[in-house]
C-alpha cells in the first residue's frame, strides 16, 4: 500500500469488505490486522464531547425516557433473536424499529414541525426499504419500489439518494434556527436501527447515519448520547465500519462548526455516492484549454485551498495565483462539457455556456458541488448528468488584472490567457474595432487549422463560431461585402505561414493586451435618480422628465478604478480611483457606491440599476483586495479618538495602544497583521479570518489589516494624497 494513502482507509476497506461478503470477523482479528490507533477518533481533531466518560451515564434509553414521547402501539419488527444477530436495543418497545409512528418522537411546539417530523420518518422508511412510496407513477418509482437485496443494498439508486437528500436538507437548514429538528432526525435513525431484524434495512439506516453525521450535528443535550451510541456500535463487527465512519464524520463536522464553517447545503448526489463507498470525493478542475487536474477532497476543504492545490500542480507562481479563481460554468449541451480536445471543446462548450458563477474563496467545496448540481437540474439536465464526474467540475479562470500591460513570462499563464480571451470575445465581453477583430480572428484560425491552404479557405460559418453575431454584423458592415471580409481574413492568414502555435499564442495575447478594455469588466447600468447622480459624475442631462426613459451608461471596472462611460463607450464621464472609494454594496437590483469628496468626507454616488449589481460589487471587491496586497497605503473612512475609545475599554485595551485618526487621513502601512480589521471599517475587537473572501458582497477601503500606522506631517500628507489619487 502506498504511503500516500490515508491508513484509516485500510481499516474502512477491510470492514466494508467483510460486511459486503456477509462474513463475520472477530474484533481480535481486526486488531491483529490493523493498528489499534485506527479504531480511535481521528488524530488532529478534538475528541467528540464526553467520548471518554462512563458510557452507562449516556445510554440512549436515558435520553429517550426524559426527552421522547411514547408511541401508540404499531407493527414492530420481529425479534432480533430470530436472525441470530446481536443488535443494539432500546428499552421502550415504541423506540424500536417500526413501520409507523403516531407522532413525532420529540415534543414539538407547532403543527408545521409535527408535519416535518412525519415527512422525515416517511423518507427514512422509503430509503431503508421498509415502505414503498405512495406515488407509484412518480419518476423513479420502479427503483424505489424494488425490494432491497444483498445485491442492491450497498448501491442505492439516485432516487433513493434524493430521498436521503431531502432529509439532510431539513437537517442542515434547521441547524441554525431549530436544532430540535436535527435531534428528531437522529432520534428517528437510532429508533429504526434498534432491534431491526432485516439486514438490508439496517445497512441502509447506517448509510443515513453516515450522511447525517457528515452534514450536521444535534444540540449539546443529545450529543453525548449520540457519541456513546456510535461508540458502542463499533463493537459489532458487521456494522463497525459504518459506526466508525459516523463517529469520525461527527468529529469533523463539530470541528468545522467550531471554526464557524457551517455547511450551507445538504450533500450533493455526487458526494452521497462517495459516502456510500466510505471513500473521499474526487474533484476535477479544468482550464479553458482542456487541461484538467483531479483532487481528493473532504468536507472541510475550501475553494481557496482547492485553488492553491491546482496552482501548485500547474506551477503557477504564488505572487499571481490570487488573480485567478474557480467558477461554476455550465453548458447547455452536456455532451461538449469535459471533452479532451482542447480546441474543439472550447468552441462547443464556450459557445453554449449559459451560466457562470464565481465561487467565494471561503466557500466549502462540498457546498459548491451542491450549487452546481442545482444549476444542472434547473436546466432540465437528466439525473445521469448530475451523477457524471465529467459534469461535476469547476473551471479555472483569471479574475483580476492588476497590471494589464505586463508581459506574461509563464508559458502556462500565457496559454491560459489565450483561451480565456477567446472565450471573452465569443461572449462579446471584449469590445473590438474591426481591424483588430480581423487580426485576432485570423490568429485563432491559424491556431485551430494550421497554415493557409487555398483549397480550404475560411468560410462565414467558421467565422461565426469564433466571434458573436453582433461583432460579425459590425465586421461585415465595415467591408463592401461579406466576401471582402473573407478575402481580408485569407490574406492575413497567408501572412501567418509557418507560424507555430506557441508564436500564435504570443502574438494573440500581446495584441489583446493593447486593447483599451482588455482586462476590464463592462456593465450596462441605469442611473437611479438620474439628475442628482449625473451631476456627481459631471454629466449634464437636459430636460429630464419623471416619465423619461432611464439614463443609460456603462461602468468599466479595472485596476485603475471605476470608469463611467457613455452607453456606446465613446465618451468617458468620470473616473473614480479605488483610493476614492469608501464603501460599496449591492441589493437584488442596485449597486450603491460611496466615495471621498474633496473635503475628505464620504458622499453617496448613486444607486445604479443593473441586472448584475451583485457581480459589480464582487468585482470591485476582488480588484481592490488584490491591489491592497501590492499597496502600503490606506485612507480613513471614520473618525477614531477618545470618544470612540470609551466603548472599547471593556476589552482590556489601553488608550496608548490605539491611534487617533480622522476621516480622510492618508495612512502609511509599515507592518501587516491579518488579525485586526482597521481598514475594513470593523471594530478592533472583531477579528477577521486570514483568508479574506474576494467575493463578499460588501467592502470598505480594502487593504490587508495592520498593527502599526504612523501619522504623517501635513506636507507629507499632501504629497501622499497626490500619489494615492494617481495610483
Amino acid at each position: 500500500i502506498s504511503s500516500s494513502f490515508d491508513p484509516s482507509l485500510v481499516m474502512k476497506s477491510l470492514l466494508f469488505t467483510t460486511r459486503t461478503l456477509r462474513c463475520t470477523v472477530s474484533k481480535s482479528t481486526l486488531l491483529a490486522t490493523c493498528n489499534l490507533k485506527l479504531l480511535r477518533p481521528i488524530p488532529g481533531y478534538e475528541e467528540p464531547p464526553f467520548y471518554n466518560e462512563d458510557a452507562s451515564l449516556y445510554s440512549f434509553q436515558k435520553y429517550a425516557a426524559g426527552n421522547l414521547q411514547s408511541q401508540a402501539p404499531s407493527t414492530h419488527s420481529s425479534s432480533s433473536a430470530a436472525s441470530g444477530r446481536r443488535r443494539t436495543v432500546t428499552g421502550d418497545p415504541s423506540m424500536q424499529h417500526s413501520k409507523k409512528i403516531s407522532n413525532s418522537l420529540h415534543k414539538l411546539s407547532s403543527k408545521q414541525q409535527q408535519t416535518i417530523a412525519l415527512e422525515i420518518f416517511d423518507n427514512i422508511l422509503c430509503f431503508m426499504g421498509d415502505k414503498v412510496p405512495q406515488k407509484p407513477n412518480s419518476s423513479g418509482s420502479l427503483a424505489l419500489s424494488a425490494p432491497l437485496t444483498a445485491d442492491n443494498v450497498s448501491k442505492p439508486s439516485t432516487e433513493h439518494l434524493i430521498l436521503a437528500q431531502n432529509i439532510l436538507d431539513i437537517g442542515v437548514q434547521s441547524l441554525s434556527s431549530d436544532t430540535i429538528i436535527c435531534n428528531e432526525i437522529y432520534a428517528q435513525l437510532i429508533k429504526q436501527l434498534s432491534n431491526n431484524s432485516k439486514m438490508e434495512s439496517e445497512e441502509r439506516g447506517w448509510m443515513l447515519m453516515c450522511f447525517a453525521t457528515s452534514s450536521f450535528t444535534p444540540d449539546s443535550e443529545l450529543m453525548p448520547y449520540l457519541v456513546h451510541y456510535l461508540k458502542k456500535s463499533t463493537t459489532d463487527p458487521t456494522i463497525a465500519s459504518f459506526a466508525w465512519f459516523s463517529l469520525q464524520a461527527l468529529q469533523k463536522t463539530l470541528y468545522l462548526q467550531k471554526k464557524g464553517s457551517f455547511r450551507s447545503f445538504a450533500p450533493s448526489i455526487f458526494e452521497l455516492q462517495s459516502l456510500v463507498n466510505l471513500a473521499p470525493m474526487m474533484c476535477r478542475v479544468s482550464c479553458m484549454d482542456g487541461t484538467q487536474k483531479a483532487f481528493y477532497i473532504d468536507g472541510e476543504a475550501t475553494i481557496l485551498q482547492l485553488l492553491h492545490s491546482f496552482c501548485d500542480k500547474m506551477e503557477i507562481p504564488y505572487s499571481t495565483r490570487l488573480n485567478f479563481g474557480l467558477f461554476i460554468s455550465i453548458a447547455s449541451s452536456f455532451s461538449s462539457a469535459g471533452s479532451s480536445s482542447s480546441s474543439s471543446s472550447l468552441h462547443a462548450s464556450s459557445a453554449s455556456k449559459d451560466f457562470e458563477k464565481a465561487l467565494a474563496f471561503n466557500m466549502l467545496v462540498v457546498d459548491a458541488f451542491r450549487v452546481l448540481e442545482k444549476q444542472l437540474l434547473q436546466r432540465s439536465a437528466a439525473i445521469e448528468n448530475v451523477k457524471s464526474s465529467e459534469n461535476m467540475k469547476f473551471w479555472f479562470q483569471r479574475i483580476t488584472y492588476t497590471n494589464r500591460k505586463k508581459p506574461y513570462n509563464s508559458a502556462i499563464e500565457k496559454q491560459m490567457m489565450f483561451f480565456q480571451i477567446r472565450r471573452d470575445i465569443l461572449h462579446n465581453r471584449l469590445p473590438l474595432d474591426p481591424a483588430t477583430a480581423v487580426k485576432l480572428l485570423t490568429l485563432i484560425h491559424q491556431y485551430d487549422n494550421g497554415d493557409y491552404n487555398e483549397n480550404d479557405v475560411i468560410s462565414e460559418p467558421q467565422v461565426h463560431k469564433y466571434i458573436p453575431s453582433s461583432l460579425l454584423q459590425t465586421l461585415v458592415a465595415s467591408f463592401p461585402s461579406s466576401s471582402a471580409l473573407i478575402t481580408k481574413i485569407s490574406e492575413e492568414h497567408l501572412a501567418l505561414l509557418h507560424t507555430s502555435r506557441e508564436q500564435v499564442i504570443d502574438r494573440f495575447v500581446r495584441l489583446a493586451q493593447q486593447l483599451t478594455f482588455y482586462g476590464c469588466y463592462l456593465y450596462p447600468v441605469e442611473l437611479d435618480n438620474a439628475p442628482d447622480c449625473a451631476s456627481d459624475l459631471g454629466i449634464h442631462i437636459k430636460n429630464q422628465q419623471p416619465d423619461s426613459p432611464p439614463f443609460e451608461l456603462q461602468i468599466v471596472v479595472s485596476e485603475v478604478g471605476i470608469q463611467f462611460f457613455s452607453s456606446d463607450l465613446s465618451e468617458l464621464y468620470q473616473l473614480f480611483p479605488f483610493s476614492r472609494l469608501a464603501r460599496w454594496g449591492s441589493s437584488s437590483l442596485h449597486c450603491q457606491i460611496e466615495y471621498f469628496a474633496n473635503d475628505g468626507v464620504t458622499k453617496k454616488l448613486a444607486l445604479l440599476k443593473s441586472s448584475e449589481a451583485s457581480h459589480v460589487a464582487k468585482i470591485i471587491t476582488a480588484f481592490t483586495m488584490r491591489i491592497a496586497e501590492l499597496s502600503c497605503f490606506a485612507k480613513v473612512i471614520e473618525d477614531f479618538g477618545p470618544e470612540q475609545f470609551q466603548s472599547l475599554q471593556e476589552e482590556g485595551l489601553t488608550y496608548s495602544d490605539l491611534l487617533s485618526i480622522k476621516q480622510g487621513d492618508h495612512l502609511l502601512i509599515l507592518e501587516r497583521d491579518k488579525g485586526n480589521g482597521w481598514e475594513f471599517g470593523v471594530k478592533l475587537t472583531d477579528k477577521l479570518d486570514s483568508q479574506v473572501d474576494f467575493f463578499s458582497n460588501f467592502g470598505n477601503f480594502p487593504a490587508s489589516c495592520l498593527t502599526h500606522i504612523i501619522e504623517l506631517p501635513p506636507n507629507y500628507r499632501k504629497a501622499l494624497s497626490a500619489v494615492v489619487s494617481s495610483s
